[in-house]
């Protein structure tokens, strides 16, 4: 097809006039969005995505791909600036206007197909760029998630430990020794503590350990657990006298609870060396 016959055609006019096609998407968006954002923060991968559409449009252009990197790299952003799900959609749907207010200024006529390569790509932009959008969101929200159950597990772990030690010491004076009435407290103790870890095991492993404290303690077990190639997302360190009750939030480098149970072993007898026979070392 020679050249005076493509520029006649719809693929002609968007190529001829890109810049007026993106100056009028700019003018519409920008008034259909609060937030104050620069030129450049406003149209970001747009551009990017017009070219794609008017090289389908090419009499010659090859099938259409499936996805759009440009418009996948747009919802991530948006997200960023906080733009809602109806506002990245809006966005295309503006795209769309425009391309056809040039198209019907300009009198280039839109056969079948191309509306229909069009359609096509403004639906995948959508697609595409809410995939990223929901993707991140979702990560994000399972981060929040995670740091707010550490916290809620902090609050309550340091009151918890602390009674569980005085339970532990009540057990063992001479006068309440055989007591149903400690049992039962260190029962439920230990049930409120499972419900925590409980909570969380979904998205940690919980080390506790506890024993005779000493210096240098806590250097020992933190250098333990990078040796084994554990994160330590929270950490709740609680002393009683000689004695230290320690619960580590942990996670292995790829951000995974550590599921295997000949894992989860070796943890527990590598702290156990390095604490000592007289310590107690959980994994879970």
């Amino acid at each position: 097809m020679n050249a005076a016959v493509i520029e006649d055609t719809l693929f002609g006019t968007l190529k001829a006039k890109r810049e007026l096609l993106v100056a009028c998407w700019t003018t519409k968006i920008r008034g259909a969005v609060s937030a104050p954002l620069t030129n450049a923060e406003l149209l970001d991968r747009i551009p990017a995505f017009v070219d794609e559409v008017i090289a389908a449009l090419h009499p010659s252009a090859a099938a259409l791909p499936s996805t759009s990197v440009h418009a996948g790299e747009h919802g991530a952003q948006r997200l960023r600036l906080h733009f809602d799900v109806r506002e990245v959609v809006r966005e295309y749907g503006l795209l769309h206007e425009c391309i056809l207010e040039l198209a019907t200024d300009s009198g280039a006529a839109i056969s079948l197909e191309e509306q229909q390569v069009i359609s096509k790509w403004i639906n995948t932009g959508i697609a595409d760029a809410l995939a990223q959008y929901v993707k991140r969101r979702d990560a994000e929200l399972e981060r929040q998630t995670s740091e707010h159950l550490g916290f809620i597990a902090h609050e309550l772990r340091n009151p918890l430990s602390a009674a569980r030690a005085t339970a532990h010491r009540l057990r063992d004076e001479p006068s309440l020794r055989g007591s149903t009435s400690v049992a039962l407290l260190e029962r439920s103790l230990r049930r409120a503590s499972d419900m925590i870890d409980n909570a969380l095991s979904h998205e940690f492993t919980v080390i506790e350990v506890a024993g005779l404290d000493r210096p240098g303690l806590l250097y020992e077990l933190t250098n333990a657990l990078s040796d084994l190639n554990l994160d330590i997302t929270s950490a709740h360190i609680t002393t009683f006298g000689e004695r230290a009750v320690d619960v580590f939030y942990v996670t292995d480098l790829t951000d995974k609870k550590i599921a295997n149970p000949a894992r989860q072993k070796a943890i527990r007898e590598r702290l156990l060396e390095v604490l000592g026979s007289d310590w107690m070392a959980d994994a879970r």
